[in-house]
């Protein structure tokens, strides 16, 4: 059962490996190995998968506890990368 400090070192490791991640694509890009749009798409899948997975991990936990409202993300991963999608959609549209 996810504890608030256990939500917290989640934050801290999510925010770190992000990093990292960034970095390695980033030297990816200026070795000439991969292309920005290529490094984009890959940062992106990697992130929306953990998205994904944590959302799935917190909605259990949160239905544990009774609490209401929260989309059954084990049925629906596909709903949830289309909505994250047409968010960053919607955002280049923006810009």
């Amino acid at each position: 059962v996810p504890a608030l400090q256990d939500i917290l070192e989640h934050a801290f490791e999510t925010a770190l490996l992000s990093g990292i991640m960034a970095g390695k694509l980033i030297g990816g890009i200026h070795r000439g190995v991969l292309l920005e749009l290529e490094a984009a798409e890959i940062y992106n899948d990697w992130l929306a998968d953990w998205f994904i997975s944590t959302a799935q991990t917190l909605a259990g936990f949160y239905r544990s506890l009774g609490v209401t409202g929260f989309v059954d993300t084990n049925n629906n991963t596909t709903s949830i990368r289309n909505q994250a999608e047409s968010l960053d959609e919607k955002r280049v549209h923006d810009h």
